[in-house]
């Protein structure tokens, strides 16, 4: 009884101190009141739109894993891949739980750009946003052995015939990788419309199909294909950073330096369920804060040439409010939006 009785004790004693510490992050109210009070009570799911092995999928377990090294969460938290529909399915399980605290999601703009094109009734206006952590580039990728040694060769083929090659999607048309050669290709000449694409449950799977030979060009962001770029099983033609990113991409040509006058970054980001109070909303501003602050998550993201872009609730509501009319006007110039 006296080893349970101390082990209870232990658990009080390091949620008091997790909570103190947030209360810190969110700051105090007036006459010096913990305005952030509330705390997870049991675990804790991050739900992620894509199957296990993709961008996004690495990004909650990234998160998972500085909440746990950082001891500012104190109840378990694990990780829930909710692949399919573009989102959709994540979204409505997401909103299952409305109001939960013990819910949050991780996206990247394709909330918005589904509910653009149509695709689905929720957008980032139906959950509530959390946080930023981070924005990247798109590198456009090809197997080793790839007969198109260049970006040159890619557009030349595509100028040509824009059905001529298969380019792998992860995770729906319109979204961050769609756009992120679309807008390079119709820079240089390319009927965007009539490209070929393929749509994938999450870059892993995309990468997969690529190292099999059955489609030709995977774009993603740098960091998810880090180890098979680093092997040498796959090489970029193209970036969409202003300027090179370091080894393994060394190597690799900007699209400004291909006289191709496009610079394009996505975002990760953080969601509840619709309907989170605002002392929940606080409890996660902190965590999240905390762990972007932390020095391994900025040597993370170094490593991995993701930029540092941290927002909290509010001013990430209103960013993705401009990102909405800003990648509305853009898919409508590709010729994505049906206009009535």
């Amino acid at each position: 009884m006296r080893n349970s009785k101390s082990g209870i004790e232990g658990r009080r004693s390091f949620r008091q101190v997790a909570v103190a510490g947030l209360a810190i992050v969110a700051g105090l109210g007036q006459c010096g009141e913990v305005i952030a009070q509330w705390q997870p009570e049991r675990n804790v799911e991050i739900v992620v739109p894509a199957s296990a092995g993709g961008g996004l999928d690495q990004f909650a377990r990234a998160l998972q894993a500085a909440a746990r090294d950082l001891r500012i969460v104190a109840t378990s938290m694990n990780v829930v891949n909710k692949a399919g529909g573009g989102g959709l399915i994540a979204l409505n399980y997401l909103n299952q739980h409305a109001a939960d605290g013990q819910y949050l999601m991780v996206h990247t703009p394709t909330l918005l750009t589904n509910h653009i094109l149509g695709k689905g009734s929720m957008n980032h206006r139906d959950v509530t946003p959390l946080a930023e952590l981070y924005s990247e580039y798109v590198v456009i990728m090809v197997r080793a052995n790839s007969p198109l040694k260049n970006a040159k060769d890619l557009t030349d083929a595509l100028r040509t015939n824009p059905g001529s090659l298969s380019i792998g999607i992860a995770t729906s048309v319109g979204n961050h990788n769609h756009t992120g050669i679309a807008l390079p290709l119709r820079a240089a000449g390319v009927d965007v419309r009539s490209l070929k694409l393929v749509i994938f449950n999450s870059v892993g799977d995309s990468t997969t199909a690529l190292l099999g030979g059955h489609i030709d060009v995977v774009p993603t962001p740098p960091a998810n294909v880090l180890s098979l770029a680093s092997a040498g099983t796959v090489r970029g033609i193209a970036v969409s950073a202003p300027q090179r990113i370091p080894e393994p991409y060394a190597d690799v040509p900007t699209w400004k330096e291909l006289g191709v006058d496009v610079v394009f970054t996505t975002t990760r980001n953080v969601a509840g369920p619709k309907g989170l109070a605002h002392d929940r909303v606080l409890f996660w501003e902190g965590v999240l804060e905390q762990i972007a602050n932390s020095p391994d998550w900025k040597e993370s993201l170094r490593k991995r040439f993701l930029n540092n872009t941290f927002k909290k609730s509010a001013e990430l509501r209103k960013h993705l409010d401009e990102q909405y009319g800003e990648l509305k006007q853009v898919l409508t110039e590709l010729g994505l939006v049906k206009q009535n």
